[in-house]
């Protein structure tokens, strides 16, 4: 039952979330706000197409067809927004942050997951703009992690900006899932899990709140979204994790909401 009720929760789409699936991804603009709302992204109206099931042979061809990866190490475009996210055993999960840790008008967090080619740079690059049309940029914080499928050290993702201040080794490497498209959308473990025991993809996102919670005081609530590849790991994460239990986060309470669009698969 409570599976069941986890996954309900996490594909209902209220129209005063955000606007992010067809607006992050395909840059159109946020819907236009109605009947005097706050001029807010939560509260756009989001735009989701129909969950697509695909019978098991078709996600081997959806494997074979991504077999290319669009994670750089270091970032192309965006290392001056690359941070370092603890793990333990000095190994680290790389994300990308509109704004730094420690900003103090940040009110809100969108943490997006990618897809199958692991665009993290692009959908992150999407993200912030949507937020500066809707002139949120400094109370909205866009967070994207990268599943990498190579080895990356802290020094190389971050740059000179990683420092012992961060918690973070400069040779930390982050975990990597370089072998199937589903090692990491079913929560499977990294290459090499000798150096990262027990941890399974699931636990990434989990670190990702966890740190976003602690990093930015101010913080009033959350959300968490995926398209596609992305959307078939929320999906999982959502009925397995304790984050998002009753629309909350596990340590602080604050509100969590869960937004899947366009998942080829379910469970």
């Amino acid at each position: 039952r409570r599976v069941l009720r986890t996954l309900a929760r996490s594909m209902v789409l209220n129209s005063r979330l955000i606007a992010c699936l067809a607006c992050l991804i395909s840059n159109v603009a946020a819907a236009p706000n109605a009947g005097g709302q706050e001029n807010s992204l939560l509260q756009a109206h989001a735009v989701v197409s129909d969950s697509e099931i695909m019978a098991d042979e078709h996600i081997s061809q959806h494997e074979q067809e991504w077999s290319w990866s669009l994670f750089y190490c270091p970032p192309r475009w965006h290392q001056k927004r690359a941070h370092t996210v603890p793990l333990a055993h000095d190994s680290y999960v790389p994300v990308l942050a509109s704004l730094p840790p420690g900003t103090e008008t940040v009110e809100s967090a969108i943490i997006a997951v990618h897809g199958a080619p692991r665009e993290a740079e692009g959908l992150f690059g999407d993200m912030v703009k949507v937020i500066r049309h809707q002139q949120k940029d400094d109370s909205i914080v866009a967070i994207v992690p990268a599943f990498a499928d190579k080895a990356c050290s802290a020094a190389a993702w971050s740059g000179s900006r990683n420092s012992d201040t961060t918690g973070v080794p400069n040779d930390a490497q982050t975990p990597y899932w370089g072998k199937v498209l589903r090692q990491w959308m079913f929560g499977g473990g990294p290459d090499h899990r000798e150096r990262h025991p027990g941890l399974s993809s699931f636990d990434i996102l989990d670190k990702i709140i966890d740190w976003v919670q602690s990093n930015y005081p101010n913080i009033e609530k959350l959300v968490v979204t995926g398209f596609s590849a992305g959307a078939q790991y929320l999906i999982r994460w959502a009925a397995l994790s304790p984050e998002g239990a009753r629309g909350v986060t596990r340590s602080l309470g604050l509100p969590l909401r869960i937004i899947i669009g366009s998942p080829p698969t379910v469970f």
